[in-house]
């Protein structure tokens, strides 16, 4: 038999380009992701990633229990698993849920190997290439990443303090069906958006809910942050006002740590039995050494106690941050957020934050520029800054210096009449942790 060779259209450095899938082209990471390398160095005070911080998780209690599970249940949880998920934990994922008002079933509730997956499968049996979906502008980097990924297209509908605006989303959804373009879903961060900070108020929920139903359209709650608000009680989640017309994501990334990777999506019957067809084709199953895991911890320990530490300790760190705005960077402007972990900042006129990066991780402060949150490139007049996990003196050393590099960046405005470029660099369209 003679062996198969690759095909012609292959290049040097990749035999096997002409046979990726039309797809396969649309994946792609940017220099300015190439960047983050740099900014991971210990001397860089990075404001750039989303990853929570476990420093004060009690590890001694937390790895008992990991062990305990091993010692006594690990034969199954060290076996596959369901393809939906583990019965116990998602019976404990409604009480989870219970505390943003969700009265839902555990046969609603499919587990996944993080809600990233949940999005991932919600794309892949919803969306035909060139199908729509509509998203706030700007909208979570990794979720564009998987919109791209599935050959969608993406209409933004622009947000304000109190989240997506609802006669904006009516409009977008108008010239959409003059257009004859077909919307599969919504997309919203409700609650402390990433990367904007802010919460769709309880109105606005009730109005964009009712203009999804006139329009026929599903809503994709994506709620990673609703529990780690610093001063009020969670607003309900979407989900609770609507069974049949929105398909809920949730996580335990945030409120605990993202190393288990489970996260898990509530939907209705019809949607969840092709979500666990999808998943099992994809994974099998998802870790069930990691749901036994996260269910003795939420069985053994005070989950909600240590969401209340996290609660005040992200406080504090927003509360660092703001104020080295406010000293060092009075020129800029930002959104206060009440949870989360992300503030949204507009630079000064002029300055461009793609362009600035280079010379801000060389300054040793590294942000992610808001060009990533944009399914067309645009934001470069915004940027994302992370308070989650750099302590409250790295944030404030880390504005200091950021605002060394705009008086810089705004000294080459005055003096050429634009911010220096660089060159050829497209969309963070495949984010690591780090950015996302």
């Amino acid at each position: 038999m003679t062996a198969q060779k690759p095909p012609s259209k292959g290049t040097r450095l990749d035999p096997w380009f002409g046979s990726y899938a039309q797809r396969a082209h649309n994946m792609r990471a940017s220099e300015v992701r190439a960047l983050f390398a740099v900014a991971n160095r210990p001397e860089v005070v990075s404001l750039a990633g989303g990853m929570p911080n476990l420093a004060d998780l009690p590890m001694d209690i937390i790895s008992k229990t990991v062990a305990d599970v091993v010692l006594h249940d690990g034969l199954v949880a060290l076996q596959y698993g369901s393809g939906q998920g583990h019965e116990k934990l998602r019976e404990q994922i409604l009480d989870v849920m219970r505390l943003e008002g969700i009265s839902a079933h555990p046969d609603d509730v499919v587990v996944t190997t993080g809600s990233q997956q949940a999005l991932d499968l919600v794309t892949r049996i919803f969306i035909n290439p060139g199908d729509v979906i509509v998203a706030e502008a700007p909208s979570y980097v990794g979720a564009l990443s998987v919109f791209r990924s599935y050959e969608a297209d993406v209409a933004h509908v622009p947000i304000d303090a109190h989240g997506l605006i609802p006669e904006r989303l009516e409009e977008t959804f108008r010239e959409l069906a003059a257009a004859g373009r077909t919307v599969k879903f919504l997309y919203t961060i409700p609650n402390f958006h990433n990367p904007a900070g802010v919460t769709i108020s309880l109105e606005r929920r009730h109005q964009i809910i009712d203009i999804c139903h006139r329009y026929g359209v599903l809503i994709i709650e994506d709620n990673p942050y609703g529990l780690l608000g610093f001063d009020k009680e969670p607003i309900p989640a979407m989900r609770s006002f609507d069974e049949d017309g929105i398909i809920y994501l949730g996580s335990f990334s945030k409120t605990f740590a993202p190393g288990f990777r489970i996260g898990w999506a509530v939907a209705p019957h019809a949607v969840r039995e092709k979500l666990v067809l999808a998943a099992e084709s994809a994974i099998l199953c998802p870790s069930h050494a990691s749901q036994l895991a996260i269910s003795a911890y939420l069985e053994n320990c005070d989950w909600q106690g240590q969401i209340k530490e996290f609660q005040q300790m992200y406080r504090r760190r927003r509360d660092a941050m703001i104020s080295a705005l406010s000293e060092h960077l009075p020129e800029a402007s930002w959104n206060v957020p009440e949870g989360g972990f992300y503030t949204w900042v507009k630079l000064p006129p002029g300055l461009d934050s793609k362009s600035m990066l280079p010379r801000a991780v060389t300054g040793r402060v590294a942000y992610v520029p808001g060009t990533a949150f944009y399914y067309d490139g645009t934001g470069a007049d915004h940027m994302r800054l992370s308070f989650c996990y750099p302590t409250e003196e790295n944030i404030r050393e880390g504005i200091r210096r950021l605002a060394a590099v705009v008086s810089q960046e705004r000294e080459a405005v005055e003096l050429f009449g634009t911010s220096p470029q660089l060159d050829d660099v497209t969309d963070v369209d495949a984010p690591g942790p780090d950015i996302a």
